[in-house]
């Protein structure tokens, strides 16, 4: 697909970005962003996002969040034929982790109405609670980690706005793996200030599909 911006064909750092956001993520942060897609660089991402929030393709929402360290590793791991996980430790170390983390306004970044209306994905006009959002940019950043070092399973990673094809009856995973063919292969999720019996729905949803997955 070819995106134009009046006469002017849009970059390629453009079109991944807009696929990023439209098809993997809900939202990126300015920081995110300029590191993933222009080298570290805040002034430079800031006035290339200006304009191209100018033309619709973006929205910006400045919300206050918490920020965490970007992850290095699952949680859990677990995958059919396993025991059920005991997850008693696992709601500690995910509350411990966002206790106590400081907040600031943060400049987020969502897929426009121009990208999503191309796409056919969902439109996020307005950003959730701050302990959403906050979840939400932990995604983002459990994505940019399986772009540093798990590039083959990025390329496959299907996030909730592009979901339409892999809906199912109970919990929807924040990312399904899958192959070429759509088939699911490994579900991803970010724990936000879970409880246990949140956390075992969400297995016994993967349970049920015989799906793998990994809480981060």
């Amino acid at each position: 697909m070819k995106w134009t911006m009046g006469n002017t064909l849009l970059c390629r750092r453009d079109q991944l970005l807009f696929q990023t956001l439209a098809t993997k993520l809900r939202l990126m942060s300015l920081q995110q962003i300029a590191n993933t897609f222009f080298g570290g660089q805040i002034a430079n991402a800031s006035r290339r996002l200006k304009t191209l929030e100018h033309r619709q393709y973006l929205l910006l929402h400045r919300a206050v969040v918490r920020h965490l360290p970007p992850p290095q590793e699952p949680l859990v791991i677990w995958t059919p034929g396993q025991d059920t996980p005991q997850f008693t430790q696992t709601v500690y170390r995910l509350g411990r982790r966002w206790l106590g983390r400081p907040t600031r306004v943060t400049s987020l970044y969502l897929a426009g109405p121009r990208v999503s209306a191309a796409l056919g994905t969902k439109q996020h006009r307005r950003l959730p609670h701050v302990l959403q959002a906050s979840h939400d940019l932990g995604l983002a950043a459990t994505y940019l980690h399986f772009l540093k070092n798990r590039p083959e399973l990025a390329m496959q990673w299907v996030g909730e706005n592009s979901m339409h094809i892999n809906q199912h009856e109970g919990q929807i995973p924040d990312a399904i793996i899958a192959d070429a063919d759509q088939a699911e292969l490994m579900a991803v999720e970010f724990g936000g200030q879970y409880t246990a019996k949140r956390l075992h729905r969400f297995h016994n949803h993967c349970k049920k599909r015989r799906l793998s997955y990994e809480l981060w």
